[in-house]
C-alpha cells in the first residue's frame, strides 16, 4: 500500500508513505504532515478508529484537518467513514416487551 501526500491536497509535495497496513501508512503520513508541513494532525489511532473529530487539534484547524483525514481514510479504504455504509445494527438490551 502507498499514499502520496499530494493525494491529500498538499501541493508540491512528493512524499509517499508506504506500508503493509493502513496503520503503517497513517503513522508515516501523520508524522510527515506534522514535521514537514507543520499541520497539527490528530493521533494516528484516532484517525484509524474514526474518532479524529474528538481530538483537541481538530477544534483549531477544523476544515483543513477534516479534508486531509477524509481523503486519507478514503484513499486507504478505511470504510468506517463511508457515508454509503449504514451503521451497524443496534440491539435492544433486556427482556422483550412481550415477555
Amino acid at each position: 500500500m502507498e499514499l502520496k501526500c499530494s493525494d491529500l491536497g498538499v501541493a508540491d509535495c512528493d512524499f509517499v508513505a508506504k506500508g503493509d497496513t493502513p496503520g503503517d501508512i497513517v503513522e508515516q503520513m501523520v508524522k510527515h504532515l506534522r514535521e514537514e508541513h507543520h499541520i497539527d494532525m490528530p493521533e494516528p489511532d484516532k484517525i484509524l478508529e474514526n474518532q479524529w473529530a474528538e481530538s483537541p487539534v481538530f477544534k483549531e484547524d477544523k476544515e483543513d484537518i477534516e479534508v486531509i483525514v477524509k481523503r486519507m481514510r478514503q484513499a486507504l479504504d478505511i470504510d468506517a467513514d463511508n457515508e454509503d455504509t449504514p451503521p451497524p445494527p443496534r440491539f435492544a438490551v433486556g427482556p422483550a416487551p412481550w415477555v
